[in-house]
């Protein structure tokens, strides 16, 4: 009837104001819409199973690095053969940044990247720069020429389920985490990044 038909509406249009907002925090909005909307005892019957999967998905990959979670662990290998994991690093903050050599962007943000790691790494910071593909040859010499020289790992068979965990089905990525490794921003750009810092080690 009609209370149907307004809650259909209010609620796609709250859906869509918070999804393509580009506030950071919003997608915690989203996630509850879904969660409490949606996916609840069926409550939003008119909309079909192709939605329903869309979502669903949406809230798997966003919920476990929504702002102020703890950040899921990862445990990769590193450039030498050693493992590195996300709890093992002793930082008072952890960029964690996804990318490949070759994607655009990253040719463009990696530069920059390590330009404000190289700026506050005497605050606390440090990096975990996670090399999204699978060949080595590829990463290491990409790794030497941009002189990459912050925590580098990468992960070839997926074994740490990365793409679903932090949302990596593109690059770059960053997350910014605290000492306690809780989620204190998501997917930044470099000058976003560069700007939490600044807030965050005065």
């Amino acid at each position: 009837g009609e209370s149907e038909f307004m809650f259909r509406y209010v609620l796609s249009n709250l859906f869509n104001h918070y999804m393509h907002s580009k506030v950071m925090g919003q997608e915690g909005v989203v996630v509850h819409l879904i969660e409490e909307y949606y996916l609840k005892d069926d409550r939003a019957d008119w909309e079909n199973e192709k939605f329903m999967q869309d979502i669903t998905n949406f809230v798997n990959r966003t919920k476990p690095t929504l702002l102020g979670t703890i950040a899921p662990d990862l445990l990769m290998e590193t450039l030498s053969g050693q493992y590195e994991s996300i709890t093992g690093i002793d930082a008072d903050f952890l960029v964690v940044y996804f990318f490949e050599p070759n994607c655009g962007f990253c040719k463009t943000e990696t530069p920059k990247v390590h330009e404000i790691y190289n700026k506050f790494r005497d605050k606390g910071v440090q990096v975990y720069a996670v090399y999204t593909q699978q060949d080595k040859d590829e990463w290491l010499t990409y790794v030497g020429e941009q002189g990459l020289d912050w925590i580098n790992v990468w992960d070839p068979q997926n074994r740490n389920d990365f793409r679903e965990k932090y949302n990596v089905y593109t690059t770059p990525q960053l997350y910014l985490l605290d000492k306690n490794k809780k989620v204190l921003g998501r997917r930044l750009d470099s000058a976003n990044l560069e700007k939490m810092l600044v807030n965050v080690t005065k």
